[in-house]
């Protein structure tokens, strides 16, 4: 059976009825373009399992001619089909002028190419004949052959909009939000109104997840988005995304940046910042208004309120969001990360969607990594920088803390760890040099007391305790006895045979007196004993041994000088050596 829907002004609506009433067809219904236009009534006809006819003048507005709304009209009828695969329907254009001039004056005039579209000049008896016709007919659609004719007809973006980064960010909401199953979000409304957003669902079908938990995050920390638009569903969209991961808590700030000064923003944000202390910043660079004009990257409100949080802390992972197409521009600014928002464009690609998802959960789980592991570390940094004294050798410590943080944030592979942890290591032979002396080859001495010399500090190896005397060696690391069998106590360690471990061992027990445990003055050995041994190339840092049938590191605890484990654990002791300082 096939219904009958006409698309008509008020004022004509009798005179269609009329001529509808005579060829018999009971089930039409003229349908005023105020209703045509509501989401009920388009829903409704959308999931009516009849046949559907709809005659829709090319154009409503009787005082302009060559408006040609109706068309628009007809538009966006027919990608809501296309949009949800309804292929029983046809759509007749009743036009006014010859169809020759229809496609010379109508800027859409194309969409009579695609299937199930036709135009009738508005007279009785061409309509009749052309309903005659059809009465019979079995709608069918070839779909890829109707979305290409279809992405001919191309639709222009709406005039409301300022820019294409407004049209981007709402599309890619939308286009995001759908593919989690989020319903009901913030620009439903305004995707459902524009024409030229229901032609995009039209030629690019819409996709979902299969499995939510795909996009589960296992690290944790904390993700702030700053946007302007996070309004209009951006922090329903990551509430969401980031539901499944439960250590992972979200914030977002920007909703009300449409009534704020550049500078209202830029200090609204470093003031969350503060509050919130985020691992992770999602940062959309254009903040404000004037950013959508002509400018340097560098004036964006976006890129001054990156350099406030750099400021404030260098391990705050910033991943720049953005909906520009001249990314490129702002690669200075994107070391941690970069997450483009879906444009028209991007949906050419059938799955871009779905890899746009996959590439936002790595983004986000590589720079949460980082993120958790750096923005405690720089926090400590800067303490201990802020208690240290204000003179050469504070100010070289000071300078060492920062070399070995950026090498650390910047690490990706093991000798970048390695180096890192070496950096950091350089801090222990800073405080050696300023806390003790050396007359020639004599022994090492404390500055604060000439006659305070350094101990031969060791450890008991089975109890790892902490011994104020070390036994006499040879060049192969063997005990040296007596005649009589005794082993050879060291009291003192003896000039240039001084390690840096004793040297620092001789500052913490002798100057300082600490109480720092003796597991992690032993632990504080080997890790000196790691760099020493990556320094000059040492085979016995990589060495294995085969345990139960299992290749194990005979040393795991030095070899950790190649992860970010490595240094953590390094800078945990240097950080408690320093708050002696």
């Amino acid at each position: 059976m096939k219904k009958y829907y006409i698309l008509s002004k008020t004022a004509t609506v009798e005179s269609y009825q009329g001529i509808f009433n005579n060829f018999g067809l009971i089930d039409t219904e003229i349908v005023s373009y105020v209703r045509a236009v509501n989401h009920v009534f388009v829903d409704n006809i959308i999931s009516d399992k009849d046949s559907l006819i709809l005659l829709i003048p090319t154009i409503l507005d009787p005082f302009n001619a060559y408006s040609y709304d109706g068309v628009e009209y007809a538009l966006k009828y027919y990608c809501h089909f296309v949009s949800t695969k309804k292929e029983d329907f046809q759509i007749i254009l009743l036009g006014s002028e010859e169809e020759s001039a229809f496609w010379k004056h109508c800027d859409y005039s194309s969409f009579l190419k695609c299937p199930h579209v036709s135009y009738l000049k508005n007279n009785v008896y061409p309509i009749k004949d052309y309903l005659a016709h059809i009465e019979s007919v079995v709608f069918d659609m070839d779909w890829a052959f109707c979305i290409e004719r279809l992405k001919q007809v191309n639709v222009k973006k709406p005039a409301s909009y300022k820019t294409h980064h407004s049209i981007t960010n709402e599309w890619s909401i939308y286009r995001w939000s759908k593919y989690l199953g989020i319903e009901n979000i913030a620009i439903q409304k305004d995707i459902e109104e524009f024409l030229y957003f229901n032609y995009l669902k039209a030629i690019y079908p819409e996709s979902k997840i299969d499995n939510p938990m795909s996009f589960f995050i296992a690290e944790k920390g904390k993700v702030l988005l700053i946007d302007d638009e996070v309004g209009k569903g951006w922090h329903t969209f990551f509430k969401s995304f980031l539901s499944f991961s439960h250590g992972v808590t979200f914030d977002s700030i920007g909703s009300s940046f449409k009534n704020l000064s550049k500078e209202d923003i830029i200090a609204k944000t470093e003031a969350k910042i503060k509050e919130f202390d985020p691992d992770v910043v999602l940062l959309d660079l254009r903040l404000h208004d004037t950013d959508f004009e002509d400018k340097s990257p560098s004036e964006l409100t976006g890129v001054k309120v990156f350099e406030k949080i750099k400021n404030y802390n260098k391990g705050i992972q910033i991943v720049i969001f953005s909906a520009s197409n001249k990314v490129w521009n702002y690669l200075p600014f994107a070391s941690d990360g970069v997450i483009l928002k879906e444009s028209p464009e991007n949906s050419v690609r059938r799955n871009y969607t779905k890899e746009a998802m996959t590439n936002l959960k790595d983004s986000l789980a590589n720079a949460l990594q980082k993120g958790h592991f750096l923005n405690p570390i720089f926090k400590d940094i800067v303490r201990i920088q802020q208690n240290l004294p204000n003179n050469d050798f504070g100010n070289s410590v000071c300078k060492q803390f920062d070399l070995a943080f950026y090498l650390i944030s910047k690490a990706e592979r093991k000798e970048q760890y390695a180096f890192a942890y070496v950096s950091l290591y350089m801090i222990i032979e800073l405080i050696n040099k300023a806390k003790l002396t050396q007359s020639g080859n004599a022994d090492w001495t404390l500055k604060s007391n000439s006659n305070e010399r350094i101990k031969a500090w060791s450890y008991d190896v089975e109890s790892k305790t902490i011994i104020s005397f070390s036994y006499k060696k040879d060049n192969d690391g063997n005990k040296v006895f007596t005649p009589e069998g005794n082993e050879i106590i060291v009291s003192i360690a003896n000039g240039n045979e001084a390690t840096e471990w004793q040297k620092i061992m001789g500052v913490l027990k002798q100057e300082y007196n600490t109480a720092i445990s003796d597991k992690d003055l032993v632990d504080l050995s080997r890790r000196i004993q790691a760099r020493n041994w990556f320094v000059h190339n040492d085979p016995r840092l990589e060495q294995k041994e085969v345990k139960n049938g299992k290749t194990v590191l005979i040393h795991p605890i030095h070899y950790e000088i190649y992860s970010k484990e490595g240094f953590l654990n390094l800078f945990k002791l240097v950080k408690t050596i320093c708050s002696y300082l």
